[in-house]
């Protein structure tokens, strides 16, 4: 007889195998991502203990997966959301498409009562993007995609972007500096505003003002590299280390998260973007970086089509509003 059982510190073993386990198939097709053990996993879902809450679906003292969250007082500017990240839900690897879908499917409908009894509309999840079963049963739990974690080696971003796509230079590509945070600003303004604006609807989205913009380009670790055009900046792109808003399995002092592009309109379709990734890619290289990640809102059609040209996914995220 399967039940499903709120977990205790005591009894988080087999859902950290499992967590393990998951992991281990997201190397197979992505292995410049670093590997974890299983004392990685168990301080994730002890720290979920202490500020979320861990179910599992148990048959007998086996669990067969699990389902972990906690929740966010503003989601997405969406007011109380419950979010489970991608290392805090799975299946066993050994169970059949049928079984990990049921198993899906019974945990959100518990972890879904709880939340909404206590006042929480939003439910959001990620999953590892091999896993075309738990996308089935979070799709027809009433879930929808909105956005994605990618990933891809510097040294085959390196190839595809190629010398000769280089040579096309509609712009120049230089690092940027304070000296140029008001126009980052104003860039980052239309970004703001195409994000809000339809098909992407993204809830309130902010734009950094030039101080922002100013003291972020002073931290440690952080980039943005400008495209010129005829003496103006005609657009931007910006990364940094590991965030903490994106996959658990990106972080990583090898990853160079690109965190934000935009060229500007009038100007695009002459290879701006692919000019300025480019230049990130050498710049990443010069700091020894391995790997990049990037994440976009799938609703960002033309994010959504530039990146997926370069990236491979590593998880979906998926939203459902009660």
């Amino acid at each position: 007889m399967k039940t499903i059982q709120l977990l205790n510190q005591q009894q988080l073993s087999q859902p950290v195998a499992i967590a393990l386990a998951r992991h281990r198939v997201l190397r197979e097709s992505h292995p410049c991502l670093p590997r974890r053990s299983a004392s990685d996993f168990a301080a994730r879902l002890g720290w979920m203990l202490e500020h979320g809450r861990v179910l599992a679906l148990c048959e007998s003292e086996d669990v067969l997966a699990y389902w972990a969250s906690f929740r966010i007082d503003n989601f997405r500017n969406l007011g109380p959301g419950e979010y489970c990240p991608d290392w805090a839900n799975g299946a066993r690897v050994d169970l059949d498409v049928t079984t990990r879908i049921r198993c899906y499917r019974l945990l959100y409908r518990e972890m879904a009562a709880r939340a909404v009894s206590q006042g929480t509309p939003v439910h959001a999840i990620s999953v590892y993007a091999y896993d075309e079963a738990v996308m089935e049963a979070l799709s027809l739990s009433g879930f929808g995609r909105i956005v994605t974690d990618r990933v891809q080696t510097m040294a085959d971003l390196q190839n595809m972007l190629s010398a000769a796509t280089r040579q096309e230079s509609a712009a120049t590509i230089r690092l940027a500096s304070g000296n140029d945070s008001a126009a980052l600003c104003q860039f980052n303004g239309q970004l703001a505003q195409h994000l809000g604006a339809s098909p992407v609807f993204l809830p309130a989205p902010r734009a950094w003002g030039a101080q922002e913009w100013h003291d972020w380009l002073h931290e440690d670790g952080n980039v943005a590299l400008v495209a010129v055009q005829q003496g103006e900046i005609c657009g931007y792109i910006k990364a940094e280390g590991s965030q903490f808003d994106v996959s658990y399995s990106l972080e990583d002092p090898a990853n160079l998260s690109i965190s934000g592009l935009f060229v500007a309109p009038e100007l695009r379709g002459q290879q701006i973007a692919r000019q300025l990734l480019a230049a990130l890619v050498d710049y990443g290289l010069q700091q020894g970086r391995s790997f990049m990640a990037v994440d976009c809102e799938t609703t960002n059609l033309e994010a959504l089509g530039f990146w997926s040209r370069f990236f491979e996914p590593v998880n979906w995220s998926y939203e459902r509003r009660i």
